[in-house]
């Protein structure tokens, strides 16, 4: 009877008996099939998701794939909720030890905005998309079977992202403007292992690290800014169903004023203006870096010179062409004849034929020995061209009495202001993260006889980690200081 079974068919029996008892045999991830799309989320987004990004959100997903700290400012129905969700799709789906945490200030943030978010895009995309489902609470998550995860959950408890860590980790925080202090430091220390960090938010507060990424920090993160006046539908671009629209936005103009903070914070995306006593707010530096490219490199050159005093201080040498701002350049270590010689090679190469570039130098300290030697030259030939331009060096001293002396105590108190008011007449400056962080950070005061003061450079210094020598160097280029007529070799100056 034995003799009559077919051996294949017997082994085929008792592996069918036997399966039940054994695991499950590994099946490929889909993220290996997904590795091509590890550096491109246009294209995931575009052939997975099945989602095609307009303009500002294909920036803000290139933006994520090229740089570790991102922080993105937005106003009101620009994507960022479908931004952030695909994101977390993404980075998840096409590295092999993935992760992302998702994360904003309330749990009904998280729960009905964000993780709302996620489980539309998976119900959108075919059945067979993915290797696993999002659970309806963000804290279970979507888990696949290799490891990789999307999580979520408020950020009331700091404690709680301290047992996330990983080189293929991504944090998205969203609105960040109102996010704990302790929840950033948490995540800087998971970064130390490689992790990412993603902010987004409208821009609500003027403090705290959402803020600082865009001004006293700005230097150390990409930024991106997404007004909803540059939504698809009000570009023309095309049609979303969600965004804003030209009608919510003239509505939001006529109820609220262009100008008010309000308008300025949910829709533009600006952050309000900061403590009353500053002297130059955060508006109005954006708003001169964005008119940088358009602003023509038109009139006179002047050249603010700050000579650094201590070893971490830098020398900022500050070209400004009429109300052009040019980069500033800036040096450590050098001693007064080399500064003096960055300063007329600047000259050199930025001046024109025939012109007169005043040069104005913090003379106190060692800018004395830089003003004496810029003195000593009439005038510098040009790099480029050929030809001559007049120089006169003009020494400013912070600490004597400001010329304007009903309005402002001290020379360096009308410098600052005279800063602001460039700024407000239209002076454009380039996008110069640690220039705008030291724009932003002096405070002033009113004196006993009602004359503005502005703080002590060291409680600035204190508070930004850092001497404000760019902002310095721009200041002394677009301030007009007296010059004196007698004296060293009896410069008389009519064009000036």
């Amino acid at each position: 009877m034995l003799d009559s079974l077919d051996p294949l068919e017997e082994l085929d029996r008792l592996e069918k008996r036997l399966a039940k008892y054994l695991p499950d045999a590994p099946t490929p991830s889909r993220s290996t099939d997904r590795a091509r799309y590890r550096n491109d989320p246009v294209g995931y987004f575009r052939d997975v998701l099945r989602i095609e990004p307009w303009s500002r959100q294909r920036d803000l997903l290139t933006a994520v794939a090229q740089h570790p700290r991102n922080a993105v400012r937005s106003g009101h129905k620009v994507s960022k909720s479908n931004s952030c969700a695909g994101i977390a799709y993404w980075w998840a789906d096409t590295r092999s030890r993935g992760g992302v945490v998702l994360t904003a200030p309330t749990g009904r943030q998280v729960e009905e905005i964000l993780w709302r978010e996620v489980r539309a895009m998976y119900a959108r995309c075919p059945p067979d998309t993915f290797d696993a489902a999002p659970a309806k609470l963000p804290s279970t998550g979507l888990r696949f079977p290799d490891g990789r995860f999307i999580i979520g959950f408020a950020t009331d408890e700091a404690e709680r992202l301290q047992g996330f860590s990983g080189d293929e980790l991504l944090f998205i925080v969203d609105e960040a403007s109102g996010v704990d202090e302790a929840i950033f430091e948490a995540i800087e220390g998971n970064r130390a292992g490689g992790a990412r960090v993603l902010l987004t938010g409208n821009p609500t507060q003027t403090s705290g690290t959402f803020f600082d990424a865009f001004g006293a920090r700005a230097e150390f993160w990409n930024r991106v800014h997404i007004s909803s006046e540059e939504s698809p539908n009000v570009t023309g671009e095309a049609s979303v169903p969600g965004l804003a629209t030209a009608e919510w936005i003239a509505e939001k103009r006529a109820e609220w004023g262009e100008d008010s903070p309000l308008y300025q914070v949910r829709v533009r995306g600006n952050f309000p203006e900061q403590s009353e006593n500053a002297i130059i707010g955060l508006g109005l530096v954006q708003a001169a870096t964005a008119r940088h490219a358009t602003t023509p490199d038109e009139g006179p050159l002047s050249i603010g010179v700050d000579p650094a005093r201590f070893g971490d201080d830098e020398t900022g040498i500050a070209p400004v062409r009429g109300k052009r701002a040019h980069a500033i350049r800036t040096l450590r270590s050098m001693d007064t004849v080399d500064v003096a010689g960055q300063v007329l090679a600047t000259c050199s190469e930025l001046a024109r034929d025939g012109e007169t570039i005043r040069v104005q130098v913090d003379e106190i300290g060692i800018g004395a020995g830089v003003l004496d030697t810029l003195r000593r030259r009439d005038s510098v030939k040009l790099a480029k061209g050929g030809g001559t331009a007049r120089l006169v060096a003009v020494g400013v001293n912070a600490a004597e009495s400001a010329p304007t002396s009903d309005l402002y105590h001290r020379m360096r108190d009308q410098v600052w202001f005279a800063t602001r008011d460039w700024l407000r007449d239209g002076g454009a400056i380039p996008d110069d993260g640690r220039l705008h962080g030291e724009l932003v950070a002096p405070l002033y005061a009113f004196d006993t006889s009602g004359r503005y003061v502005v703080e002590p450079k060291a409680k600035t210094k204190a508070r930004l980690g850092r001497s404000p020598d760019r902002a310095d160097a721009l200041g002394l280029a677009v301030f007009r200081a007296p010059v004196v007529t007698s004296g060293y070799r009896n410069r008389v100056i009519d064009d000036l």
